[in-house]
């Protein structure tokens, strides 16, 4: 999901999200955006 970089300041650990990551991400972001829409119907 993440990687880690390597840098040249050793007090700092640096990541970079991967494609599997931001697919994840995505997937979570569009089953978030569903329940609020349940829940926008609901409280109409």
């Amino acid at each position: 999901m993440i990687k880690f970089i390597a840098t040249e300041d050793n007090r700092r650990k640096v990541y970079v999200i991967i494609e599997k990551g931001k697919e994840v991400l995505r997937l979570d972001f569009e089953r978030m955006r569903h329940m609020i829409g349940i829940t926008e119907n609901k409280l109409k």
